[in-house]
């Protein structure tokens, strides 16, 4: 008589919970590396940064890092929080530098660094976000080309998109170049930086990062 064995089915419920769980250890320190990172002696640095971070925000950009990390069997989040902060303020502070181009006086539901200290210390407060960004990321060397990359596209996107309006020459195929490059690029970044960090085999980096990029797109698309 054949003895057949019974494979284990996994629970739906069970892995929904541990996926949660990891998240939000991953989400937490994310948050943590973030507020560390912003401290400095100077006060109005650290309060409009704490400000912005402290405002909210969907935190979707360092969600897609952590989710791809797991994904590929990443469990320790020291690295991958780093990278994760790193890829948020890279997006904070483009809004932070936004709002001044935009006069834009809420963010988030709440005042502005624009609106509460000014244009000058908005600029300096995303410059000083900007500058943080190198700090977290040192540690994790070729990284620093995926993160170099897609914050390049992300400053090209923003021109590109400026010009557009200015000139009226706003089309289809220029709307899609633009959320390609200002959103779609930082997606498609984390989602590499957290398979690469999983020491994920190269062609599942590029499936992930595929997926990030039309993830973001549809993002964009959403949001617009």
């Amino acid at each position: 008589m054949t003895v057949q064995t019974k494979t284990a089915v996994p629970n739906n419920a069970t892995f929904q919970e541990n996926l949660t769980t990891l998240l939000e250890e991953g989400l937490a320190a994310v948050e943590q590396a973030m507020f560390d990172v912003v401290n400095s002696d100077v006060a109005v640095l650290r309060d409009a940064s704490r400000h912005i971070l402290s405002s909210g925000g969907k935190r979707i950009r360092p969600r897609m890092v952590i989710l791809s990390y797991i994904a590929c069997g990443g469990r320790d989040f020291t690295a991958v929080a780093r990278a994760a902060a790193a890829l948020e303020l890279v997006h904070t502070a483009s809004v932070v530098h936004d709002d001044i181009n935009d006069h834009g006086v809420l963010r988030r539901g709440k005042p502005s660094v624009n609106a509460l200290w000014g244009r000058t210390f908005a600029l300096l407060t995303g410059d000083f976000l900007f500058a943080k960004v190198y700090e977290l990321m040192a540690p994790l060397k070729d990284l620093n080309v995926e993160l170099a990359e897609a914050t390049v596209a992300l400053v090209e996107g923003e021109t590109l998109q400026a010009s557009a309006v200015k000139e009226n020459t706003l089309n289809r195929e220029i709307y899609n170049r633009i959320i390609g490059l200002k959103t779609a690029a930082l997606f498609k970044s984390a989602a590499r930086m957290g398979a690469l960090l999983a020491n994920a085999p190269q062609h599942v980096v590029d499936s992930l990062g595929h997926f990030g990029y039309n993830v973001g797109l549809a993002f964009q698309v959403v949001d617009d």
